[in-house]
């Protein structure tokens, strides 16, 4: 009785180790529904619903978006002011199809995201741009994000445009100091040249009345101004700042009138790498 005892303990012993070593480690025990191996079935990865509010597909120009879109036009509509302007770059890819009349899928998907404005801002506060981009993950099977929203200022003190930006005095003078619109948008400049390490390139302009020598250096010293606040005030290295003056060689109005002068009277500001 006590060998029957211990074959049979032993008959059990051999029988789990089987089981210990075919089915959780090895992995090839059979189910009772299909017979399959479990090294055999295929397994699928759902893909969950993507609730990004604008996105595109591979060689396409048109917009997907879910309800939030709503909530994306009205608060990039409540960042401008009055005379602001919206940027829309839409990006591309060199290896997209390109179905549509537009040079590139970029300006028909930054046309297409414009059309949504319609009835929150006139069309001609929205400037378009396209920018080829570089293929990241897996874009021509899944769908992605192709726009880049930027605010341009457009005020009596600044205005943002392509690779300047153009900031205006008043008649005779140099110095601004004291407005706080000038100030803070130079903090905001000051901020990305101390992480970026880019130069910025000042040169003042004038209008015609006075000497030409005269304008000149009423042109360096309002660069200079601008630099003083960028130095002293918000700390940008002198050496990351470069002065020029144009004078009244390079009038944006005609001298002849008052709104015309106004413009003149400016510096402009670029950021050079």
């Amino acid at each position: 009785m006590r060998y029957a005892i211990y074959s049979l303990f032993l008959v059990l012993w051999i029988v789990f180790w089987w089981w210990r070593y075919t089915c959780p480690i090895k992995q090839t025990c059979c189910t009772p529904e299909s017979g399959m191996s479990v090294a055999d079935t295929e397994v699928v990865e759902i893909e969950k619903e993507d609730n990004r509010p604008i996105l595109f597909r591979w060689s396409d120009q048109t917009l997907i978006v879910n309800q939030d879109i709503e909530l994306v036009v009205d608060s990039l509509v409540q960042l401008l002011n009055d005379q602001d302007q919206i940027e829309i770059t839409g990006l591309y890819f060199r290896d997209e199809d390109n179905p549509t009349s537009y040079p590139n899928l970029g300006i028909a998907r930054a046309v297409a995201m414009r059309d949504v404005f319609f009835s929150k801002l006139d069309t001609s506060r929205i400037k378009l741009k396209a920018t080829l981009a570089d293929i990241r993950g897996d874009v021509k099977n899944k769908m992605f994000e192709a726009l880049v929203f930027r605010k341009i200022i457009n005020n009596e003190f600044i205005k943002e445009i392509d690779d300047r930006v153009l900031i205006y005095f008043p008649f005779n003078s140099t110095k601004r100091l004291d407005n706080p619109t000038i100030t803070e948008y130079l903090a905001r400049v000051a901020e990305r040249v101390r992480a970026s390490g880019e130069k910025i390139q000042l040169t003042g302009h004038t209008d015609s009345e006075g000497t030409n020598e005269s304008n000149y250096y009423l042109g360096l010293w309002r660069a200079g101004a601008i630099r003083d606040i960028l130095v002293d005030q918000k700390g940008v290295p002198e050496s990351q700042v470069i002065l020029k003056s144009r004078g009244e060689l390079e009038p944006l109005g005609s001298n002849n009138t008052f709104e015309g002068r106004k413009s003149n009277r400016r510096v402009e500001l670029k950021l050079i790498q």
